[in-house]
């Protein structure tokens, strides 16, 4: 997934720069929008993980990406050591992503798919 020059100056003003925890964030979100063939009225997020950036900068590209948010009250933080997992739902579909690795660069996002970066099921 490349991101438009759009994508990037969304995620850049609400995030403040482009990260490569941001950048994963945001690619999730959409893929699951696209698999789970929901919008932000129907769906939830739930992040598993580290409660410190650089981890949490995935949940800001989940909001921008599925449009769940704190105030709606459909996204939620769980601090759990280990590397983050999300799970994001609409109703009884689930889709669930666990990183596979430590991310060290914003180019290595850009460069990589969802399936090298992550386990999904």
């Amino acid at each position: 997934m490349n991101f438009t020059k759009s994508e990037q100056q969304k995620l850049k003003n609400f995030h403040g720069h482009l990260g490569p925890y941001v950048l994963l964030g945001y690619k999730i979100g959409r893929l699951a929008v696209i698999k789970l063939k929901a919008d932000h009225k129907k769906l939830n997020t739930n992040y598993y993980g580290p409660n410190r950036p650089p981890h949490t900068c995935l949940i800001d590209g989940l909001q921008i990406a599925t449009g769940c948010t704190y105030g709606k009250r459909n996204i939620k933080i769980n601090n759990k050591p280990g590397l983050p997992k999300i799970i994001l739902s609409a109703g009884q579909k689930k889709f669930v992503v666990k990183l596979k690795q430590e991310l060290t660069s914003t180019k290595q996002v850009y460069n990589s798919t969802i399936k090298e970066l992550t386990w999904t099921k």
